[in-house]
C-alpha cells in the first residue's frame, strides 16, 4: 500500500512540474495570419469581369493598403470599396487612368473594423484578343507597415492571388444573348428539368464540376444576385 501510494505521489509531483515549466499547450500556439486573397473568376475574350479583393480571419485593423498588378491583357477601369470599409474611415487609390500595379489604401485611425468580408472590388475589361494566354494573373503584394491596429502594431498577414480564367463563352450566359441575369436562371431551370430548349452548352456546368444540376442553379442564382462566386 505504501509503495502504491509512493507511486501516486511521484506521479503528482511530475505533473505539477510539467504544469510549473509548460503552463499551457497554447504556449506554443501561433496565431493565424491575415488572409488578403483577389478572388478567382471565369470571363470570355472582351467582357468585362469583377475580381473581389476579400479580407479573413481578420484579427482587427485599422489601416490597409494593398499593391495589385495585372496582365496588360487587362484593363483596370473601376475600384469600388466594400460597405465595410468604404463607409468607415478613408479610402484612397491611384490615379486613373490605372496602370499595374495599383495601389489600394485604407485607414481608420480611431478604431479597429475586426470583420471579414470585401475590402474592394477591381472590375476590368478583358482585351478583344487574348492570344494564347489561358489566364491572367491578379497578383497582391503590401508593405508590413501598412496593415496595422489602433496600437500601431503590425498585423500579421499573407497574400493569396487570384486568375482571370478565358473561356471562349460568357460564363452563366445560358441563352447566349450577351447578359447574364433570370433568363439564363430560368433556361437553366427549364434545361434541368428535361425541356427542349435553346442553351449554350458550354455554359450549362456553372460550378465547374462537370454536371448540371441543382447546384449550378444555386451557383448561377447567388452570381445574379451579387455574391462573390465563381461561375463557368
Amino acid at each position: 500500500m505504501k509503495k502504491r501510494i509512493l507511486l501516486v505521489s511521484v506521479f503528482l509531483l511530475a505533473a505539477i512540474a510539467v504544469g510549473i515549466l509548460f503552463p499551457a499547450a497554447t504556449v506554443f500556439a501561433t496565431d493565424k495570419p491575415m488572409k488578403i486573397s483577389a478572388s478567382s473568376v471565369v470571363a470570355s475574350p472582351g467582357s468585362e469581369v469583377e475580381v473581389a479583393i476579400m479580407i479573413s480571419d481578420n484579427p482587427g485593423i485599422t489601416s490597409l493598403a494593398v499593391n495589385v498588378a495585372y496582365d496588360s491583357i487587362l484593363t483596370l477601369e473601376t475600384i469600388s470599396f466594400g460597405s465595410l470599409f468604404g463607409s468607415n474611415g478613408q479610402t484612397v487609390t491611384s490615379q486613373q487612368p490605372y496602370r499595374s500595379p495599383v495601389k489600394i489604401s485604407w485607414v481608420n485611425g480611431t478604431s479597429n473594423i475586426s470583420e471579414d468580408g470585401i475590402f474592394a472590388t477591381l472590375k476590368f475589361k478583358v482585351a478583344d484578343n487574348v492570344g494564347s494566354a489561358s489566364y491572367a494573373d491578379v497578383v497582391i503584394s503590401f508593405d508590413e507597415d501598412d496593415i496595422f491596429d489602433t496600437s500601431e502594431t503590425n498585423v500579421d498577414s499573407e497574400a493569396v492571388n487570384g486568375k482571370i480564367s478565358f473561356a471562349s463563352h460568357t460564363p452563366g450566359d445560358i441563352t447566349g444573348d450577351g447578359n447574364v441575369n433570370n433568363k439564363d436562371l430560368t433556361r437553366l431551370m427549364k434545361y434541368i428539368a428535361g425541356e427542349n430548349v435553346e442553351y449554350v452548352e458550354d455554359a450549362l456546368d456553372i460550378n465547374g464540376d462537370g454536371v448540371v444540376n441543382n447546384k449550378d442553379l444555386m451557383r448561377l442564382l447567388k452570381f445574379i444576385s451579387g455574391v462573390p462566386v465563381v461561375v463557368y
